[in-house]
């Protein structure tokens, strides 16, 4: 069960920060609509932030329960290290694919297809971690994906091709892409990436799922600290490879405001929460948590950002409601429902 009451603060948090992500990444642009600071740059302080972050956790944690200080390192430390390297790679490659993707296709059908790594998702968990879904919980991802996706159905709009073509600029001028920006892919290629991406954001969590799982007495702060030093190094080569002209002519902080400080926090938190759901919930958790922070963010753009509430969010918001409880229904709940009450005959 994905909320019981040991593991729903889990789920909680990471709905909330992954909800507030996209509000402050939007509210952080400048008045033209471009990101008037390094992306690169303030990426690799999120990794930073999120290594401190884990390394005062685990000195805390150690100075209150110091018989945990044998558990922090395996038996084979390296090869465990090594092995956490693997879900940084694919998390470095995955994200920086969707600016390669939507030089073909437009935000919406981008997230239209992305929701294919709900199903995904449902069948490494089945394979990889050996976890069995009822049919019960097969059918309700299937809702979460069809509401997910429902959300995103509008009819493609001018401005939408607008809002691509501002991205394409924005990614030329931050020197983030550098030359992916001259890249142009026909529509049908844009959607294979995309898939490829959803496969590689499923393998990613699951993979990660099982290391975090793996020792189960290794402190997370711990496990966290191996990945996200992984990361450091890969998105300050990425930074120096692409936003290095930028930064040595304007400085590393040029552009950076209160909101940049606000997103870049924000999204170490996402981070955090998302490996505390990882490891005392699953990977499913984390996709319902992702798909009821979009609707969320979708919600709440209608009075911030002025956006119009349509049929397909009053839908895609009942279907993935709807999810969400079929889902968590306990198997022992299907054989007590709808039952007529057998009443013994009454004796004169």
């Amino acid at each position: 069960m994905m909320f019981s009451a040991r593991q729903a603060p889990f789920t909680i948090s990471a709905a909330i920060a992954m909800a507030l992500q996209p509000i402050l990444l939007t509210l952080s642009k400048g008045p033209q609509g471009f990101f008037e600071y390094s992306v690169g740059s303030a990426t690799l302080f999120c990794e930073i932030l999120k290594l401190v972050f884990s390394a005062a956790g685990l000195c805390v944690l150690l100075v209150r329960q110091p018989e945990l200080k044998g558990s922090v390192l395996s038996a084979r430390p390296w090869r465990e290290f090594g092995q956490f390297f693997v879900p940084s790679v694919i998390y470095f490659v995955n994200n920086n694919l969707v600016f390669v993707i939507l030089q073909a296709l437009d935000p919406s059908t981008f997230q239209l297809v992305s929701q294919t790594k709900t199903i995904f998702t449902g069948l490494l968990f089945r394979f990889m971690l050996k976890r069995r879904l009822t049919i019960f919980q097969w059918t309700a991802l299937f809702f979460l994906g069809c509401g997910t996706a429902c959300s995103q159905i509008p009819e493609a709009k001018a401005e939408d091709a607008h809002h691509l073509t501002q991205l394409s600029s924005q990614t030329a001028e931050t020197g983030h892409v550098g030359g992916l920006g001259d890249l142009r892919f026909p529509a049908m290629v844009g959607v294979l990436i995309t898939l490829f991406t959803a496969v590689l954001s499923s393998l990613a969590g699951v993979y990660n799922e099982l290391l975090l799982k793996g020792r189960v007495t290794a402190p997370l702060h711990w496990q966290n600290m191996q990945m996200y030093i992984h990361g450091v190094w890969l998105n300050f080569a990425f930074m120096m490879m692409y936003d290095g002209a930028v930064i040595r002519s304007s400085g590393v902080f040029h552009g950076y405001t209160w909101v940049t400080w606000a997103a870049i926090l924000c999204n170490a938190s996402v981070g955090i929460t998302v490996s505390a759901v990882l490891k005392y919930c699953d990977n499913i958790a984390r996709v319902y948590a992702h798909s009821i922070a979009m609707l969320v963010v979708m919600l709440v753009s209608v009075p911030l950002f002025g956006l119009a509430l349509t049929a397909q969010l009053i839908i895609a918001l009942l279907l993935v409601t709807a999810s969400t409880l079929q889902y968590n229904i306990p198997m022992e709940y299907d054989s007590k429902f709808d039952q007529i009450e057998q009443v013994a005959p009454k004796t004169v």
